[in-house]
């Protein structure tokens, strides 16, 4: 097979990416390492952390985005003392061509971006103080000078930390939804954290930051061999007797369950190719003006030019200062440093401009079905066009009613209008302020894909949505979803809820870009940055591009999870069904046993549900309000008379006299919600001792 085989065992290239298992990916770095292997295909999961040293150069497949990514990956190679790191960028269109000119360039001069360190991330700290507290017992202000010591906190509020506390204390009505339970218990009257039973396991086995994304693990015929993972889409798309490539081998599928597939080696059969959703790293705003200038600074050394038709060919000597400085500052060889004056002389031919750190251009045309288009060219980056975008189509749907559908990527956001007739928009974008843009994006976001993807990935970390139970189980995808969507429709009403407001400086600041694109707009607004008008006939160069990438896109639209695309099958009113189908209301699905054993374990008299320690029963009382003696006791079992009394010791419960229509009744209450009794049944005279404020 030579230096072009297959990739099967044996042959001389190997796949090495995250979904290969941790053994599998040790096992290809030593034989890279030892020199078996002459080549290494790989993803991401060699940029950081790997000293092989004996790598002669690094291949990148288009433009890595990144001057910091860019140098770590070609860094792999002469890693070694006394040695030079050589690599490669080969690019697949020509505005890929320009970013990794522009990344080389940026490498070449060490100008890598500025590091931002994430603030106050309240779905960790929900999670570590969870760790901290199923070890022992800690005081609210120790607690709170302890992480206030983490670069990261050491601006946090205490009002923050009592938001996070109340949380995780129990501080929602669980009745709205089950995910919200105590994960601790907060003694106000001390104001001391104490853990509950399940503090410790729910810590160990739901701790760490990477979201789970309920991936299959591929095991070998011994079961015990575990081979890489498989995302849950493609296996639910896969039978037994399937055969699937993995890590460059072939498999065959011998047997399946909810958590696992058991293969087989299939060398010499016909494989289909899993695939694993994932999100392309998006260009940075630091990257984006890197860009921007780069350029600028092209256009105007080709405007003038007579640069040829074509790429290839003879080129007139006037040409030639350009390529050579291409060359030199750039690192393009001659076919690259031709196709991207090319690229830029043609796009200024078409509309007389090309996007820059000081240019925008917006593009209309009319796409083959009719329908009106409008590209803005910006290389600002995803995370500034994103935001962008979303501010933009509030303001089209609420100004001008305008149905639209919206696509960006780093180089441009891409409208796409539904009413024919109507002519786009164009002076909204150059309306559009910095202050208008914040409202709007702040009042579409709640309502966008991207806040529920960033919710659900949040309340995981802040252990609001724990794994099923069993170490090994595996969680899926499909089940995450629909837990965060019914947390978070839940807690929507809750402006203080600490993962709602986590979400929101995650979605603004770590995946948006809020602080640019209100930068971007300002100088747009002091004409600082120039806004040029394009209406075409047929796309321009950069518009082209734009579009081949988004036409992607609608290429998958119907490949939905089957499972998921059953449960969108059965979100239907029964009322209207029954009306359609003349038959009334269609009876209640819900059968009253499964009635009766949600209120049990609600009332937590279910086997499971009660109380196994005196602070699971303050949470009790806490959630349930006051309960009898005996009442406690169905919900304690024999320990709930000790656990009362200790309870009443420290000042954690009391008993108080609630009237009733047969008279004083008496029961107990935890002791900080003395205030809220007193206050409705109009108690008089003092409690037995001070209840918390």
């Amino acid at each position: 097979e030579g230096m072009f085989g297959t990739g099967r065992v044996g042959g001389p290239f190997r796949a090495h990416h995250g979904s290969v298992s941790r053994e599998v990916r040790l096992d290809l770095e030593r034989k890279l390492k030892a020199g078996a292997l002459p080549a290494l295909v790989a993803t991401s999961s060699l940029e950081l952390g790997i000293d092989i040293g004996s790598v002669d150069i690094v291949l990148q497949l288009q433009s890595p985005r990144s001057i910091a990514r860019g140098l770590q990956r070609v860094g792999r190679s002469g890693h070694l003392v006394g040695q030079t790191s050589v690599g490669r960028i080969y690019a697949t269109h020509r505005e890929d061509l320009l970013d990794a000119a522009a990344v080389a360039h940026g490498m070449l001069h060490g100008d890598i971006e500025p590091t931002y360190t994430p603030r106050n991330c309240l779905d960790v700290l929900a999670q570590q103080i969870v760790a901290m507290v199923a070890c022992e017992p800690w005081p609210v202000e120790a607690l709170h000078r302890l992480v206030r010591q983490a670069y990261g906190y050491q601006d946090l509020a205490r009002s923050a930390l009592e938001a996070v506390l109340k949380m995780l204390s129990g501080g929602y009505p669980t009745e709205a939804c089950r995910e919200l339970r105590p994960r601790l218990v907060w003694d106000r009257v001390h104001d001391v954290l104490l853990p509950l039973p399940g503090s410790r396991l729910l810590a160990i086995r739901n701790g760490g930051t990477i979201a789970d994304r309920g991936e299959f693990r591929v095991y070998l015929p011994d079961r015990k061999t575990c081979i890489g993972t498989l995302d849950e889409e493609f296996v639910f798309e896969t039978q037994k007797g399937d055969v699937f490539a993995l890590g460059t081998n072939t498999w065959r599928v011998l047997d399946m369950d909810e958590d696992k597939l058991v293969v087989t080696d299939a060398a010499g059969s016909l494989p289909r190719m899993p695939f694993w959703h994932g999100e392309l790293p998006k260009r940075d705003y630091h990257m984006g003006l890197r860009l921007g200038r780069f350029r600028r600074a092209l256009a105007e050394r080709v405007r003038d030019l007579p640069v040829p038709e074509t790429p290839v060919g003879e080129w007139p000597p006037e040409t030639q200062p350009v390529l050579q400085w291409l060359a030199q500052e750039y690192a393009l060889d001659e076919n690259s440093a031709r196709n991207a004056a090319h690229y830029v002389h043609q796009q200024l031919d078409v509309i007389g401009a090309i996007s820059s750190d000081r240019t925008i251009v917006i593009e209309t045309f009319t796409d083959a079905l009719g329908d009106q288009r409008m590209v803005i060219h910006s290389c600002f980056g995803g995370r500034v066009n994103s935001a962008w975008a979303l501010a933009l189509a509030h303001a089209m749907r609420e100004e001008r009613g305008l149905q639209v559908e919206v696509q960006v990527n780093d180089d441009g956001i891409l409208f796409r209008f539904l009413d024919a007739d109507r002519e786009p928009p164009i002076d909204l974008v150059r309306s559009l302020g910095p202050e208008e843009a914040r409202e709007r994006l702040l009042a579409e976001l709640p309502n966008s894909a991207l806040f529920g993807a960033q919710f659900r990935m949040n309340a995981g970390r802040a252990l609001l949505l724990p794994g099923l139970s069993g170490a090994k189980r595996r969680t899926p995808f499909w089940l995450q979803r629909l837990r965060a969507k019914e947390l978070l429709a839940a807690v929507r009403g809750y402006e203080d809820f600490p993962i709602l407001v986590e979400t929101y400086r995650d979605c603004l600041r770590d995946v948006l870009d809020l602080e640019h694109l209100l930068e971007v707009l300002r100088q747009i607004r002091e004409g600082e940055i120039r806004i040029v008008e394009a209406e075409t006939l047929v796309p321009s160069p950069v518009a082209a591009g734009l579009l081949f990438e988004f036409m992607a896109v609608h290429l998958y639209d119907t490949d939905a999870p089957h499972l998921e695309r059953q449960m969108q099958a059965l979100s239907i009113n029964r009322e209207l069904l029954g009306q359609l189908l003349e038959e009334g209301a269609l009876p209640d699905l819900l059968r009253p046993e499964a009635i009766a054993q949600v209120e049990q374990e609600l009332q937590h008299l279910a086997e499971g549900y009660q109380a196994r320690s005196a602070e699971e029963l303050l949470a009790i009382l806490h959630e349930l309000g006051d309960l009898s003696t005996e009442e406690v006791q169905a919900r304690a079992g024999a320990g709930a008379e000790a656990w009362l009394l200790r309870l009443a010791a420290e000042g954690l419960a009391l008993r108080l006299a609630i009237p009733t229509r047969q008279g004083a009744r008496s029961a107990w209450i935890a002791a900080e919600d003395y205030w809220r009794y007193r206050d409705a049944l109009l108690c008089e005279g003092e409690p037995p001792f001070p209840p918390p404020p």
